[in-house]
């Protein structure tokens, strides 16, 4: 069991403010597991495994060539692979106890103050390099459109907060080589989570879908993966700027 917490949740962030408290609650929730010592039950081996989503959605274009939406589909899936190609190969990271899905909806915030209270669904924590946790977060708390629409961007607004309040409290415990590659990182995610998604429009088989707004799986899914190849692209368009933001933060 247990406790009830009273709180917001909410689906997309709504300020620079709440995005800084984001930060705040991230930063303090890493540091306080960073010295537990346990052996997580579900340890989600591969789940940023990037190469091998990638790889996954050409094994479905393969394997689905004879399917009515083969062709658009594959038209999304090259534009996916084609920025994927042009990703920088993140070094090897050190791992770390992490949340596994801090998405903007796994965050509570106070009702009265909206400081942020605590964090939500424990069942993804395991071991994985800081930046990939980051970058999730990242790539879920800056685009302010949400996920299921194509329409989505990166707020540098949101993202120059939320690291903001990240570094306020992690400056000094994390390492260079981990904040240096946050947008990086937050990029990879993106094309990965695209390319997740467009495999899915194909296969039909892993991601939920929302029946009340989209008229099957394979739509949504569709607007998912544009959504996050979207989000890349306007991320890549402000890399320069947001590299800016960390480094401010972390050592300027």
């Amino acid at each position: 069991m247990l406790d009830y917490i009273d709180g917001d949740v909410f689906d997309e962030l709504q300020s620079p403010e709440q995005a800084r408290e984001a930060g705040l609650l991230m930063a303090r929730f890493h540091v306080a597991i960073d010295d537990l010592e346990y052996a997580f039950s579900n340890a989600r081996p591969g789940v940023h495994d990037t190469a091998a989503h990638l790889n996954r959605l050409i094994d479905a274009l393969a394997n689905h060539r004879n399917s009515v939406h083969y062709v658009e589909t594959a038209s999304l899936a090259n534009k996916i692979l084609d920025a994927a190609n042009n990703q920088m190969i993140l070094d090897k990271l050190p791992d770390r106890n992490v949340h596994g899905d801090p998405k903007i909806s796994n965050l509570m915030f106070d009702r009265e103050t909206g400081a942020g209270l605590c964090v939500l669904d424990f069942d993804t924590l395991t071991r994985m390099p800081l930046p990939l946790e980051m970058g999730d977060a990242f790539r879920s708390w800056c685009n302010p459109c949400g996920e299921d629409t194509t329409n989505a961007r990166f707020s540098l607004d949101l993202f120059a907060s939320a690291v903001s309040g990240y570094a306020d409290v992690t400056r000094g415990w994390i390492q260079e080589i981990e904040w240096r590659t946050f947008v990086v990182a937050t990029e990879t995610i993106c094309l990965e989570l695209a390319a997740r998604f467009c495999a899915d429009a194909l296969n039909e088989s892993y991601f939920e879908w929302n029946p009340d707004r989209f008229a099957s799986r394979f739509e949504h899914n569709i607007v998912r993966a544009t959504g996050q190849l979207n989000a890349a692209r306007s991320l890549a368009a402000q890399k320069s700027d947001a590299e800016k933001v960390v480094f401010d933060a972390f050592a300027g």
